[in-house]
């Protein structure tokens, strides 16, 4: 299936993790307005203005991936957990991969009105 067509799927997921896939994309316009429904407002901001920011490009390829939870709490009406990524791309057409290391916010209404958005991204120091 394509990325694009998720809610043709006609269902919520609790987690939906898109790692470096708005970077392969030729149109990730279409791709960030189609995940609309699993990102914050400000991260969906974020992301649209980065985008915009960034103009032309040559899309970027995850050579390797990895993944570890490093947090899940409960923090007043929210669960929230950070996901710690880290792996090996190439960008802008770089022939060699180079190292990347991430940590993803993820955030959860307790009532389950909706299912983990994407609240932010950081890259630890």
């Amino acid at each position: 299936m394509d990325a694009l067509d998720v809610r043709e799927l006609g269902e919520r997921f609790d987690v939906a993790l898109c790692f470096g896939i708005l970077h392969r994309m030729t149109d990730p316009i279409a791709l960030l307005q189609a995940l609309a429904d699993v990102l914050t407002p400000e991260m969906y901001a974020e992301i649209d203005k980065e985008i915009a920011e960034r103009g032309t490009h040559t899309p970027t390829e995850v050579a390797t991936l990895d993944a570890t939870v490093l947090d899940v709490t409960t923090e007043d009406d929210c669960h929230w957990a950070s996901v710690h990524f880290t792996g090996m791309l190439r960008e802008d057409g770089m022939v060699l991969p180079k190292p990347f290391d991430e940590v993803w916010n993820l955030v959860k209404p307790v009532d389950g009105k909706t299912g983990w958005l994407l609240a932010g991204i950081r890259q630890p120091a």
